[in-house]
Parts: structure tokens; sequence; C-alpha cells
């Protein structure tokens, strides 16, 4: 979308003020086609006669000819040109050109974004064989075996304590690793949305730095 630019001391143009509002909003309306259709301030028949019906005109004979003798317009081979457009307004070569450039920063930044948004994956669960836990039974000695009959008797600890000491002490372990992976997940997370925050505050940047050469509006012509 391409703007207007009009002096902010335009509506006291005595050249203006003597053709009245009337002509002045014609010229003003045209002006303003032209620059949304990129004539460089031509202007067909047709394209007048588009206007006169979207203001419903009944003529816009009169109008124009005031424009005419003024020397704001001037006749052509194929209707008319608004005189001196170029002067305050940016040819369509310009325009064009301005915006193929904006094109192709954008799509090089987006290209970019996405080449480094590649989220880091949490690593795998650790299951009990990866820990190097062995589990051991405790042998049963059997009501056979002499030599144990004639051993003293040593307190040993029951198979269901030593089972159960063994449980809490796994139990343990994967708590130690499970607390110190949900950390180090946390720490991922936290930094994948510092940089995420980063390239939306670069984008949004990008959006609202003004290109060299675009149009503004500057009230008036």
């Amino acid at each position: 979308m391409t703007w207007l630019k009009v002096s902010d001391r335009f509506y006291s143009q005595p050249v203006l003020t003597a053709l009245g509002l009337e002509v002045v909003g014609l010229h003003v309306v045209a002006m303003n086609y032209c620059a949304d259709q990129l004539t460089d301030g031509h202007l067909t028949e047709a394209d007048v006669e588009y206007m006169r019906n979207l203001y419903r005109l009944p003529t816009a004979a009169p109008l124009i000819d005031k424009l005419l003798s003024a020397g704001r317009w001037q006749r052509t081979t194929t209707g008319y040109e608004i005189v001196g457009f170029l002067d305050d307004q940016p040819s369509r070569q310009k325009v064009m050109a301005n915006r193929e450039a904006t094109r192709r920063r954008v799509a090089a930044f987006r290209n970019a974004v996405t080449a480094d948004s590649d989220v880091t994956p949490l690593p795998p669960a650790r299951t009990r064989a990866q820990t190097g836990r062995v589990t051991t039974k405790t042998p049963k000695h059997g009501a056979g075996n002499q030599d144990h009959a004639t051993q003293p008797a040593v307190q040993q600890p029951s198979t269901k304590a030593t089972a159960a000491s063994k449980k809490i002490s796994a139990r343990d372990d994967d708590d130690k690793y499970s607390r110190a992976a949900a950390r180090a997940a946390a720490a991922r997370l936290a930094a994948n949305a510092r940089r995420d925050l980063l390239r939306r505050a670069r984008l949004h940047e990008l959006a609202r730095r003004p290109v060299k050469g675009l149009l503004h509006v500057v009230p008036g012509a």
C-alpha cells in the first residue's frame, strides 16, 4: 500500500481556493487514485468515469475544464495527466523496487529465524539396567548343609528386610536422577523460551523499522 503525500498548506493555495471545493475534491481524489494504482499521475477517460460514478457526480466535464484551465491537469493521448504529480509522489518503478527489497529482507529474516528455532530435545529416561545397579539374591542355606550347621549362628538380616532396603536405595537413586533431570529440563526450556522471545522481538523490530524509500503519510500537498 502506498500513501499520498500532500502538503499541510495544500488547502490554502490560492490557485486551489479559486477553483472551489468540488473541483479541489476531484483533484485530490484523482491524485489518490494515481498513487494507489501506480499510474505516475496519468488518468484515462475510464478512470475519470469511475471516479465520477463513485462519487455520484452528474458530470465531471466542468470540473475537469477548470483543472485544465488552472494548469493542474493537462490532456494526453489517453486522457489526462496531473501536472507535477511525480514532484511529490514516488514513481511506480521506485515503489515496486522498495516492495521487492522489503520482501527479500523479510524472507531472509524469516529463513534465519526458522533455521535457528530447533528446540533441544530432552534426554531419554535411564532404565534400571543403565544405572549399573545389580540385584543379588541372598543364597538359601539348606537344612542338609553340614558346614553351615557346624558354624556358629551369625545374625543375618532377613530376606524381606534386605529386599526392602534395596528398594529404598533404588528409589532414592531414581528420585535423585529424576530431580536432576527435571532441573536440567527446566533450564533448557527456560533457555529456549528466552531465545524465542528474542526472536519475536527481532521480528517485531524488523516489521516496525522504516525502510529507506518507503512512503509515509504527510498531511496536505
